[in-house]
């Protein structure tokens, strides 16, 4: 090892790769959101042949971004219902439009 860089850890390289995983996890969000959203107005009532398709989209988009938000452990000091946990995660993944 070259003298001079410090071998860090696993404890201390453990705060930063939760940060890292929480902001990746953060911004798949965010571009799920803004994919539904430009799906959501392109989706026009008076469009009647592209409307059904665009909600459908919009749909399997909001199901996939629920499943990628269900795939997230809760950071919290309380109890976690596990059941819970993955039963939404069940239910966000055979979520079908």
């Amino acid at each position: 090892m070259p003298t001079g860089f410090a071998n860090p850890s696993l404890a201390s390289c453990q705060p930063v790769a939760l940060h890292l995983a929480e902001e990746i996890s953060h911004r798949v969000i965010e571009e799920y959101t803004e994919a539904i959203a430009i799906l959501s107005s392109a989706a026009s009532p008076t469009d009647v042949t592209a409307e059904p398709a665009l909600r459908r989209a919009v749909d399997r988009l909001q199901a996939m971004a629920e499943a990628h938000r269900s795939l997230l452990v809760p950071i919290t000091e309380e109890y976690i219902d596990l059941g819970h946990h993955v039963g939404k995660l069940c239910s966000s993944l055979c979520a079908r439009p």
